[in-house]
């Protein structure tokens, strides 16, 4: 089971993802530095931008998502059953092709 960390940004006036590459030697020095940014339109209010996060993520990804540290924080560790860089890679095409539509 892989984990990543998001930065998430609720209520947003728009949705986006920001994709944060991994160093070139794959550890970073800062260990608790997020790999993704996400902005959503969702206010957090009882767990709704948890839930909209989630859905998202999911649905980019094609991967069931829960998050695993960070319910009332902004920095949340989401862990996944496929490895960090499977589900990053699926998670940026999936946003790739939902942007294509638009």
């Amino acid at each position: 089971m892989g984990q990543i960390i998001i930065h998430v940004v609720p209520g947003a006036s728009a949705l986006a993802l920001e994709f944060i590459p991994f160093p070139p030697s794959g550890k970073s020095s800062m260990p608790n530095a997020p790999n993704l940014k996400v902005r959503l339109p969702v206010r957090p209010e009882k767990g709704a931008a948890n839930k909209a996060l989630l859905r998202l993520l999911s649905d980019l990804s094609g991967h069931p998502v829960q998050i695993v540290r960070g319910n009332k924080d902004r920095n949340k560790t989401v862990a996944f059953a496929a490895s960090g860089e499977e589900f990053l890679t699926a998670l940026k095409e999936g946003w790739l092709k939902s942007q294509a539509g638009r």
